[in-house]
């Protein structure tokens, strides 16, 4: 993942129940965070809610799922 504060990979943990995803975001950027979202077919999206420098922020993604470790990410709001 790209973004004004740098690249990096997060660590993204899914649990699904039918098209509802909970689970669990990390990264170097947004730090630990729980996230929440659905996935229908390959088509993904997520949102973390995280704290960054204690300012509370809500990062919405979108994407499709490539297989069981893998997704690219289509748009990211906002957009940082």
């Amino acid at each position: 993942m790209q973004t004004e504060a740098g690249t990096g990979t997060p660590l993204v943990t899914f649990k699904q129940d039918g098209e509802k995803l909970t689970g669990h975001y990390s990264s170097s950027v947004l730090g630990e965070a729980e996230l929440s979202g659905s996935i229908k077919g390959t088509a993904i999206e997520f949102t973390v809610a995280a704290s960054v420098q204690g300012n509370a922020i809500s990062v919405t993604f979108t994407g499709t799922v490539d297989d069981a470790n893998s997704m690219k990410e289509r748009s990211r709001s906002p957009a940082w």
